[in-house]
């Protein structure tokens, strides 16, 4: 059910039913009643109801009593007497509610709070005891119910902020972001006054909006007024400085088409983002033709009596060969390289450095070996070498693309939760957050086939 709010000890508001066979008895009642004790308001109600049994205020006057000294179940069965003399008595619902939830009767107090917003008149109180049913669905993730008991409130109560709040936030949820920008457009003129903290989450979802509707301008000096908060991280991800971020670390493994959406986002953000515009040229010369440069370089290799000059120029040959595309002869490269540090075979890598081992995998993983590459990622993890948390990230990612692309999505998911404790988080959060939708996707086509067979 809905939230019940704060909702006082009802009872100390009620006064005593007037008793039309005795004027007078009730004036003492009313008079005795002010500032007096719970246990004797309760003896009194209790003859009221003697004098007259459909008197259902004063049932519900005993029940709020009874409420206040800690008797729950004998003030539930007094409401229970109160609703069957007058079903449609809210005040009744909501205190059955509010007992109920204090027993952790979650499910019959949302029932009871449902049942008190039915018959309420009052906007703010209908919208205090949907608001528990709301937060009920949201916790149990029913989002779908929970968005049409906002929908259901959202009419009545249009300016109440926490009914914006949850209309936009939940809007934004479906998609529907020009509701969500609306919602909170009505109520933007009272959030001016409130501290950030209290108001960021107004402003993330109007802002959240304006971006998805690429009303991006707009979204800029609303989204700049959470300069911290629970919020900050949340708008960071919808900036270009973000999208160029997250481009840079794809183009770091090969995945170009990626890269360059990541890319593009950061321009429709921004146009005038320099470095987006930079990465995207060096990404457009990727896969051009460099059959003369890796001719000089191999000659250059060949000529070099230097070991060490010599490993240097094989390297530079291997990330030459990787960024035209050419994984094989760069994979090739790089076992040359391997048997001349080593002066064994490329079998035998035992102390192949971090940056080497990673070229040597990705190229596995470009030219589709994903199986081997797996294999020799693993081989490095399980020497500890010692290297830096980008080095050990860029190991976690590139085998959680590998896994990903052989379905193997539970060693995928194992990976990707690794690097989300190095500096390579933000790409680990995205190819996470993939895997939960290709997973959600799977179990939709399921029940889809199960729909059908039945």
């Amino acid at each position: 059910m809905l939230y019940s709010g704060e909702l006082l000890a009802q009872g100390s508001k009620v006064k005593p039913k007037p008793n039309p066979e005795s004027h007078k008895a009730n004036v003492d009642v009313e008079a005795a009643s002010r500032g007096k004790r719970a246990d004797v308001l309760i003896l009194e109600y209790e003859k009221l109801v003697k004098e007259n049994p459909r008197d259902f205020e004063a049932m519900y006057g005993k029940a709020s009593c009874e409420f206040m000294l800690k008797r729950p179940k004998s003030a539930l069965f007094s409401l229970q007497q109160t609703v069957k003399v007058q079903p449609d008595y809210a005040p009744a619902y909501a205190l059955m509610g509010r007992i109920l939830k204090m027993t952790n009767k979650i499910d019959s107090a949302a029932i009871c709070y449902e049942l008190a917003a039915q018959y309420e008149q009052d906007n703010n109180k209908k919208v205090e005891y949907k608001g528990f049913i709301i937060l009920k669905l949201i916790k149990e993730k029913k989002m779908e119910e929970a968005y049409k008991k906002v929908k259901e409130i959202y009419p009545i109560a249009p300016t109440n902020k926490q009914v914006a709040y949850f209309y936009a936030r939940m809007s934004n949820q479906y998609s529907q972001y020009e509701e969500a920008k609306n919602s909170v457009k009505k109520i933007e003129a009272d959030l001016a006054g409130m501290d950030i903290r209290e108001s960021g989450k107004y402003y993330y979802e109007l802002g959240y909006a304006l971006y998805q509707l690429q009303q991006y301008e707009a979204a800029k000096p609303v989204l700049q007024k959470i300069h911290f908060g629970p919020f900050k991280h949340k708008v960071d991800k919808l900036t270009a400085p973000y999208f160029y971020h997250l481009g840079s670390l794809y183009s770091k493994f090969h995945e170009d088409g990626v890269a360059a959406t990541h890319l593009d986002q950061a321009l429709l953000i921004d146009k005038d983002f320099t470095k987006a515009h930079l990465l995207k040229a060096q990404l457009s010369k990727r896969g051009q033709d460099i059959n003369a440069t890796a001719g000089h370089m191999q000659d250059a290799i060949k000529n070099q009596p230097d070991p060490l000059k010599k490993l240097l120029l094989y390297d530079k040959l291997a990330e030459v060969q990787l960024d035209a595309g050419d994984y094989e002869g760069s994979l090739n490269t790089l076992n040359q390289a391997l048997k001349l540090k080593l002066g064994k075979t490329a079998s035998s890598k035992d102390r192949i450095d971090p940056d080497t081992w990673f070229l040597m995998c990705l190229a596995q993983y470009k030219i589709g070996n994903h199986k081997e590459a797996i294999v020799d990622i693993d081989e490095f993890l399980n020497k500890k070498v010692l290297a830096p948390a980008s080095v050990m990230g860029s190991f976690y990612i590139l085998k959680g693309l590998a896994a990903k692309n052989v379905n193997d999505y539970r060693v995928s998911a194992e990976a990707f939760k690794l690097a989300m404790k190095t500096p390579m988080r933000d790409i680990a959060e995205v190819e996470i957050n993939i895997l939960r939708q290709m997973k959600k996707m799977e179990k939709d086509d399921l029940e889809d086939d199960d729909s059908d067979t039945e």
